[in-house]
């Protein structure tokens, strides 16, 4: 794996797809009865053969709707005007409440947490996407399936992010060991600023950060093999798009698709499998990360390098060379700038890097 930051040390100073639009959501407020006798014979008659003969009965409680099968509880959809907190229950008409069906929350935008009981075995296809307001989705540390860090949905063992709840927003670093970004895990993140993406990540999921409006940038580790449809479609502010290592084996043309006309793929040196367009965004090389000069006794550090236009780059400093902290930000030019650190040192030595903002 190729070396991404350049370090300085300083003594005495101091990163099934379904293509769905908006939906139309069930009704799910009881039709209006009719006070035609007839009507009411025919129901309770339905009624009855629910009753004797069982099979599959959906019904409409609080504002969840449910599916019944045999012994199992399934959720099917839930109303849109749903707002706050929702705790999906364990037990419905005294069965288990198993599974959440596909699209089952889609495009309630007012629901803020939905907590996943320990009952639950299985999450249906983009069961959480476009809730808007969403800050968390918690599932019990009795759940054999699912697990939640911060409000995160993962699988038991988190190797696979399952869903990011669309109302946080700002900077969120992927845990490492993570190998999967999900389909639809990020989708209509809109206050997601920025993303870190580990070492770890192979495969990123259909529609994974589509509609990602803040995104302005993204780092693509050399460990992605596969990059499926649409995942990073219509991220409107994308500009910068950085691969860490080769083209991946397995890749979507329209990954990048609807994203600005002036976004660029930069790559480094020697990456294979590129042309001068990559999903039909003009490719940039990457100069190499060459630092000019910099202080070593000063009492403000300093350090000049050669940038590349379009990149921004980041600062940072560590004096353990385990925690690093970032300090600035650096605009790329196509030439050489400098960054100088006015802060007063905090340790007898500091060490510094730069690295390619993503």
């Amino acid at each position: 794996m190729r070396n991404k930051y350049k370090h300085i040390h300083r003594c005495s100073g101091f990163v099934r797809f379904h293509c769905r639009s908006e939906r139309h959501r069930p009704s799910t407020e009881s039709p209006s009865r009719s006070s035609n006798p007839l009507h009411h014979l025919n129901a309770t008659i339905a009624a009855v053969v629910l009753l004797l003969f069982g099979g599959v009965k959906q019904v409409n409680g609080d504002s969840l709707k449910y599916e019944v099968v045999g012994d199992t509880v399934t959720i099917k959809d839930c109303k849109e005007t749903a707002s706050g907190p929702l705790a999906i229950p364990s037990i419905y008409e005294g069965k288990p409440v198993t599974s959440i069906g596909d699209w089952a929350f889609y495009g309630c935008t007012k629901l803020t947490r939905i907590t996943i009981p320990d009952s639950v075995t299985g999450i249906g296809y983009a069961a959480f996407s476009k809730c808007g307001s969403l800050k968390s989705i918690d599932a019990g540390e009795g759940n054999t399936e699912y697990s939640s860090e911060d409000g995160v949905l993962f699988d038991k063992n988190k190797i696979v992010l399952i869903h990011f709840p669309a109302g946080e927003g700002g900077h969120y670093t992927i845990p490492d060991g993570v190998t999967s970004i999900g389909d639809h895990a990020f989708i209509k993140c809109a206050r997601l600023t920025s993303v870190t993406i580990p070492d770890s990540i192979t495969l990123i999921g259909a529609l994974a950060f589509r509609d990602c409006f803040g995104l302005k940038s993204v780092r693509i580790p050399d460990s992605i093999t596969n990059i499926k449809m649409g995942a990073f479609s219509s991220c409107s502010n994308l500009t910068s798009i950085i691969f860490e290592g080769n083209a991946p084996f397995s890749f979507r043309v329209d990954a990048f698709s609807s994203v600005p006309e002036d976004a660029k793929i930069f790559i480094n040196p020697g990456a294979t499998g590129f042309g001068e367009k990559f999903a039909h965004l003009p490719v940039i090389i990457l100069k190499e990360l060459k630092i000019n000069t910099f202080s070593k006794i000063d009492s403000r550090f300093t350090i000049s390098f050669e940038s590349n236009s379009g990149i921004s780059y980041i600062i940072e400093v560590t004096h353990d060379l385990k925690e690093w902290g970032e300090i600035g930000k650096v605009q790329g030019t196509g030439s050489s700038v400098k960054f100088t650190d006015g802060r007063e040192a905090l340790f007898q030595k500091q060490y510094y890097r730069v690295k390619m903002a993503g």
